[in-house]
């Protein structure tokens, strides 16, 4: 009997023995396959943030404008192009526009006509400072690494510039938020035009015109007299008085304002229509005066502009 129960006692010490390792390798087995999927899984995904990290750090390639909205008290709109290759900012063109058209600021700059040193003290002009600025931003890769020393803008960082440069980040800014562009039809630079004779009135037509990444981006409609007398600035100093010699509904130089504004939203020198022979128009609002001429001449300005 003793060794019946013997017998038994080891068969259940057997079993027991058997079910504790069965139960022992699936766990095993399960850890193992735990830790290499986990293993798996952080290696997809740090793949995937190294590449999410490229692309939010890449640019498309093509070339990126912006222009500030206003010109300021100095007579002068701020504005850039931005060219990329390869994903990286490659040439950068920092310039500004000027409210009476003709030359950028950069050209007037680099002609002498801007004279920083020599009217402001500066110790290098504006378009070299304006050169080290972008170089900069060539290098940094950034238009967010910046730290500025003051409330005008101005930095240590770079060699050479005292000039304010928060203006400058803040168009790169919003010339790469803008995304690629396609430049216009016009061939950037400074166009002038003007009537072969004085007219009857005594005044002879002028026009300025500046275009920059192709797109007409000032416009200066004006006339000047014998003596050389300005008509927009005889308007705007009340020696013209049409409202009060013509009744007219508004200045000459107001209405010429409106008619160079279209101009800008158009881009087109022949997009006009005429109401009479005259060269009225009824399509720029608060408009008057005849704009024939005023066409007539943007088209000679522009005509070696394309």
């Amino acid at each position: 009997m003793r060794k019946i129960i013997a017998l038994f006692l080891t068969m259940l010490l057997v079993v027991a023995l058997f079910v504790g390792c069965g139960k022992d390798e699936p766990a095993t087995d399960e850890t193992t396959d735990t830790t290499q999927e986990d293993a798996t899984t952080e290696e997809t995904t740090d793949e995937t943030s190294d590449d999410a990290a490229v692309e939010a750090g890449s640019l498309a390639d093509g070339f990126y404008y912006a222009q500030e909205d206003e010109f300021a008290d100095s007579g002068w709109k701020g504005a850039i192009v931005i060219e990329v290759a390869d994903g990286k900012m490659v040439d950068i063109n920092w310039t500004a526009i000027s409210k009476t058209a003709g030359v950028d600021k950069k050209t007037a700059s680099m002609n002498g006509a801007y004279g920083m040193v020599e009217y402001g003290g500066a110790i290098a002009e504006w378009h070299e400072q304006a050169e080290a600025v972008e170089n900069y931003l060539l290098e940094t890769q950034d238009v967010t690494a910046i730290e500025y020393k003051d409330d005008e803008g101005h930095v240590d960082v770079i060699s050479g510039v005292t000039i304010h440069v928060n203006d400058f980040y803040a168009l790169a800014e919003k010339a790469l938020a803008n995304g690629p562009q396609e430049k216009g039809p016009y061939t950037d630079g400074a166009y002038h035009a003007e009537e072969d004779q004085f007219a009857d009135s005594g005044w002879k037509g002028t026009i300025d015109v500046t275009v920059l990444f192709g797109d007409i981006v000032a416009v200066n409609w004006s006339a000047v007299d014998e003596s050389g007398a300005d008509k927009k600035e005889a308007s705007m100093n009340g020696e013209y008085g049409m409202v009060e010699k013509a009744g007219a509904s508004a200045e000459w130089h107001e209405q010429a304002e409106a008619v160079e504004n279209y101009l800008l939203e158009t881009q087109d020198v022949t997009a006009i229509e005429y109401v009479d022979d005259e060269g009225h128009v009824d399509v720029i609002s608060g408009v008057s005066i005849h704009v024939n001429d005023f066409y007539a001449l943007a088209e000679k300005a522009l005509a070696d502009a394309k």
